[in-house]
Order: structure tokens, then C-alpha cells, then sequence
């Protein structure tokens, strides 16, 4: 009878000192960090959107919609304007959009040729003028906190719609 007693005694011993049934405990500073390291902070889950953007689920129809509501803008603005130039235009301007936490829309930069800027001198406050006349869109989201995003918008200017 003794021999089973060694037995037992020697496997509960063998069984409590085994680290299976100890579970690793994860903090929580190590998870968060972890969880950070995770996200892709250069990307935002939705993208900032006009009312009528928001039948609009996938990323890139929301980019699209935003873009094409500025431009847009920014069209009506220019042939409001009548402008007149003697010299034709072909240009792709890059506009630099900033939308702020709170859907605030500022152009950060207006990025064109020269040439293209010494033929149509008012074009940046023109831009400026357009955005002013758009309604405040919804801030882009991350993990639904409102962010601030910086946006570069290409739009094609052309003696055309001038």
C-alpha cells in the first residue's frame, strides 16, 4: 500500500508544480501598448463626409464622394467668377485640405505650377472662397473618435472651366 501512496504523492507533486495550469497574466499598460502598436494610424476607418456621402459604407466611395462634392465647389466657384485668361490652361492643381476634429475645412496649401499662377494670380483665394461656401462636413472617424485629416485633393483646371 505504500507504493501507490509514493505514487500519488510523487504525481500530485509533479502535477502542482507544472506550468500548465498557471495562466500568464497580460497587464494592462502591456495591452494597450500592444493594441497601439496594432493601428494603423496613417489610415482613418471613415473618411470625412457631406450628407450626401453617407450612403456610402466602403473607404474609397467615401474618399471619392467627398472629392467630388469639392470639386464640385470649386467648379460653380470658378465659372461664377468669368475669368478670363489670353493663354491656354492645362493643369493638375493639388489642394491641400485640412478637415479638423470638428469638420472644419481649410486649405493648408495650394500646389500648382507657376506659370499656371502667374496666369490666374486670384486662384488660391478663389479655392479659398469655394471651400468657404461648403457646408462643414462630418471629421473623419478612428476607432469613433473624430480626428483631424489632411486631405490632397487633385483638381484639374483647364481653360474650360474658367
Amino acid at each position: 500500500m505504500k507504493i501507490p501512496k509514493v505514487f500519488f504523492l510523487g504525481f500530485l507533486w509533479i502535477v502542482s508544480s507544472c506550468q500548465y495550469f498557471n495562466t500568464e497574466r497580460i497587464s494592462s499598460e502591456t495591452f494597450y501598448e500592444e493594441e497601439i502598436e496594432s493601428i494603423n494610424w496613417s489610415e482613418v476607418d471613415t473618411y470625412p463626409m457631406f450628407g450626401e456621402c453617407e450612403k456610402y459604407t466602403e473607404k474609397e466611395e467615401q474618399k471619392s464622394c467627398f472629392q467630388n462634392v469639392v470639386n464640385s465647389a470649386i467648379k460653380q466657384e470658378l465659372s461664377e467668377e468669368n475669368l478670363v485668361t489670353s493663354q491656354e490652361i492645362s493643369d493638375t492643381v493639388t489642394i491641400i485640405l485640412q478637415i479638423d476634429k470638428k469638420g472644419n475645412l481649410v486649405i493648408e496649401e495650394v500646389i500648382a505650377d507657376s506659370l499656371t499662377l502667374k496666369k490666374v494670380p486670384s486662384l488660391s483665394r478663389l479655392f479659398q472662397e469655394s471651400i468657404g461656401k461648403i457646408s462643414n462636413p462630418a471629421p473623419a472617424y478612428k476607432r469613433g473618435i473624430p480626428v483631424t485629416t489632411t486631405i490632397r485633393l487633385p483638381f484639374i483646371l483647364n481653360s474650360e472651366n474658367l
